[in-house]
């Protein structure tokens, strides 16, 4: 497999823990919101935020393929959500909140989206009913007319090509399969946690594990992954200064990454950096924003 390290020109930014608590908080506003049988509550994860923060730092306008997605810990393909923005002042909460509801009403329960297969896959991945963690990373990309900003959110679990069109079960009472985990019509497990490579799934109600999935069928399910990743662009918040430029970079070729570059990611002992550079990309982006005007 090909080895493709970070962007040159990306610049890492450390969502601290006021900023991680306001994306938690926004992704079980919306979930909160969905009449279903049961939604789980969503908790950080510093390991999908580091997977997350991996692709980010490539400032490639892509999801990650399913392959890239491997959690060393869950042992689960995770799934993915990408906001690409050029507006710098905006919360990282805000661009969330943009995406999940513009996309909001291109979803119908049990067709999916309108009009076009991606108009609604980053919504229906926030909003599958048995996720419960998510880890969210945030780079600025600096390009010679403009900077990028990229928040990348990858989640345990994924989507597939069936179950994104019913990503949770309608009820007209919310949580009812978990009444004694009920905490604001989200199933609260905590940090419970299932061996999701053997086909483990957490029961809402008694947040015990319980066997449901084959091996095969979970193979199934890698490859119907990256079938619909095809169709998911990342979602643009705020227009980019060249559209034309972030489709350029939405080739395949370019979106690998070795296992050992996510390893090196985790562990992190990644270098491919070059610090001068970094350096004066920060004091950059530092001039630029001290002469945007202020509100």
């Amino acid at each position: 497999m090909i080895n493709f390290g970070p962007s040159d020109f990306a610049i890492p930014v450390k969502i601290n823990e006021t900023e991680k608590q306001q994306l938690l908080d926004k992704h079980n506003e919306y979930r909160a919101a969905v009449p279903s049988r049961y939604m789980f509550k969503l908790y950080w994860d510093d390991e999908l935020a580091q997977l997350a923060q991996a692709h980010s730092d490539m400032c490639a306008f892509d999801h990650d393929l399913a392959g890239n997605r491997l959690s060393p810990k869950f042992g689960w393909k995770n799934g993915q959500n990408m906001v690409v923005s050029s507006e710098i002042r905006s919360s990282l909460a805000s661009l969330l909140d943009m995406m999940l509801g513009s996309e909001k009403s291109n979803f119908k329960y049990g067709e999916g989206c309108s009009p076009d297969p991606g108009t609604c896959l980053h919504y229906t991945q926030a909003m599958l009913s048995n996720m419960t963690r998510v880890g969210c990373a945030h780079t600025h990309c600096l390009f010679p007319d403009r900077i990028e900003r990229y928040l990348t959110c990858n989640y345990l679990h994924s989507q597939y090509q069936d179950n994104y069109k019913t990503p949770y079960v309608p009820n007209n009472v919310p949580a009812v399969d978990c009444p004694s985990k009920n905490s604001g019509n989200l199933c609260d497990c905590g940090n419970k946690i299932c061996n999701y490579n053997n086909g483990e799934y957490l029961e809402p109600n008694t947040c015990n594990c319980k066997k449901v999935l084959s091996k095969r069928s979970i193979n199934k399910r890698d490859a119907d992954d990256d079938e619909l990743t095809n169709n998911k662009k990342p979602f643009v918040a705020v227009h980019s200064g060249n559209i034309a430029d972030l489709h350029m970079r939405k080739k395949r070729s370019f979106n690998v990454i070795s296992q050992s570059k996510v390893d090196n990611e985790i562990s992190g002992k990644n270098s491919h950096v070059n610090r001068d550079e970094q350096n004066e990309v920060v004091h950059n982006i530092h001039v630029i924003e001290a002469n945007l005007p202020h509100h």
